[in-house]
């Protein structure tokens, strides 16, 4: 594990692969970048850079020192926007899982640098309240993800919303997770998506021509994938939503080999050779 200093926040991630073209890995509410260790020892570490951050208030970063400023999406962006400039990192690939999309998409509004961005499990989020959940299956209650605190059974209940049909991650490791997570992180940000406070990405994925590929479990019960995939694109990669076959909500636990088969074909399609 290897750490930064930002604004008065110990920053951990993890790191692997080498070359220029670099992938950014960014993880869900209440996760950590352990939750991608399939691909930091898989074969993409063989072709590209591998960046793997765990977010202010999670995993084995440190709780934010502002958590009202941090833990928001704009807070996000800017954290991992200050992380990449300390690295040198130019042009990344940004891969974005759940939350770790949107964020993705926030830094994106914000004017990052970007060779191109995929999201994992994610929705563009609406800039109107009204339709912030328009992504997400409404017959299930997500509330609870974002309580300060977590009972036992809800802590339970994440966890098999988070994996669903998948068995490859041991219970016990995101579990801790859950608990490890600063709770200002997930009241603060649901507050904040609440006030509006973010960039309309539905709005973006429409207008911004970067390269942009949405992925999928094709067993996902969380994501409104009809919703999603009937938005407007200005750059949508093969033109449609891509649906890996077996996956639940984090298809690259589900079948690792097939997902990093597929980020590889993005990211030839968006770095140049070298």
């Amino acid at each position: 594990m290897n750490y930064l200093e930002i604004d008065g926040c110990e920053m951990a991630y993890r790191e692997a692969g080498h070359g220029d073209r670099t992938l950014v890995f960014l993880h869900g509410n209440s996760m950590s970048s352990e939750i991608f260790d399939a691909q930091l020892s898989g074969y993409l570490v063989n072709k590209y850079h591998l960046l793997a951050f765990d977010l202010p208030g999670h995993g084995k970063s440190g709780d934010a020192a502002t958590p009202e400023a941090t833990y928001t999406l704009p807070g996000y962006a800017a954290v991992i926007g200050q992380a990449l400039a300390q690295l040198q990192v130019k042009f990344p690939l940004l891969i974005g899982f759940s939350l770790g999309g949107n964020v993705a998409l926030q830094m994106l509004a914000s004017g990052q640098s970007l060779a191109g961005l995929m999201t994992i499990g994610a929705s563009p989020l609406s800039g109107e309240a009204a339709h912030l959940m328009d992504g997400f299956l409404t017959d299930i209650d997500l509330g609870f993800m974002f309580n300060e605190t977590m009972t036992d059974a809800e802590v339970e209940t994440y966890v098999q919303h988070a994996l669903q049909g998948n068995a490859a991650i041991p219970a016990d490791f995101l579990e801790q997770d859950v608990r490890r997570t600063h709770g200002l992180a997930r009241t603060t940000l649901i507050g904040s998506l609440i006030a509006g406070d973010y960039a309309d990405q539905e709005s973006l994925v429409g207008t911004n021509p970067l390269p942009l590929a949405l992925v999928f479990g094709a067993n996902d019960t969380l994501m409104n994938t009809d919703h999603i995939g009937a938005l407007p694109y200005a750059n949508l990669w093969g033109g449609t939503v891509q649906s890996l076959t077996g996956g639940f909500h984090a298809p690259f636990r589900d079948g690792p080999e097939d997902f990093d088969a597929l980020v590889d074909a993005f990211a030839d399609t968006i770095f140049k050779p070298t």
